[in-house]
């Protein structure tokens, strides 16, 4: 079984995050969030 790190999200994250968000808003499960807030938040 793969062990599995959880950390708190880096600013080198933001585009996968972003790109994660974006999948899943298509589909209609989130609402769409523009990259610059995605760092905005991972800066906080």
């Amino acid at each position: 079984m793969a062990a599995w790190t959880i950390r708190s999200a880096q600013v080198g994250d933001a585009q996968a995050i972003a790109e994660l968000i974006i999948h899943y808003a298509r589909k209609g499960f989130l609402l769409p969030r523009p990259l610059s807030q995605v760092y905005a938040h991972i800066r906080d």
